[in-house]
């Protein structure tokens, strides 16, 4: 008794840890075999299913829970690709610069790339009808309803 105490008294974070893995080691031999499995099997599930959390009680009103794996797996994948898209749009090509921008050559300004001028023309059309075309359509209706 006199060695155990004397243990106790030099490391009794130590010898605490042991008594805590002796009694989870006991515990754990009592769980039978179907019993440990079935624990692993759903400790296993909650950390990869996502699963649905119905909210008052409605069977339509539901929202789906992301599992812990998705959420680990949702931001290593956040966290990359945004520094692939922030290392890719600071290439020179995406880098505006001050440049005149009156015929005069009087007024300085600042210019967006090469690149960006070659995109905003190629897009052009589909940013205008984007834009405009739901008001542009009101506008006839309305015209049309007015007559």
């Amino acid at each position: 008794m006199a060695k155990i105490t004397a243990i106790a008294k030099e490391a009794p974070d130590d010898f605490m840890e042991q008594i805590k893995d002796k009694i989870r080691l006991e515990f754990a031999e009592m769980v039978p075999e179907d019993k440990w499995r079935e624990m692993v099997h759903s400790a296993v599930d909650s950390f990869f299913k996502s699963h649905e959390r119905k909210q008052n009680h409605h069977p339509y009103n539901c929202e789906i829970v992301k599992s812990p794996f998705d959420t680990i797996v949702h931001q290593l994948l956040v966290d990359e690709i945004t520094e692939k898209m922030q290392a890719y749009f600071m290439s020179p090509e995406w880098q505006g610069q001050w440049g005149l921008v009156s015929l005069s050559g009087s007024e300085c300004s600042y210019v967006a790339s090469e690149r960006m001028k070659e995109l905003m023309i190629e897009c052009a059309p589909e940013i205008i009808q984007r834009m405009l075309g739901n008001t542009l359509q009101n506008a006839i209706q309305g015209l049309q309803f007015s007559t």
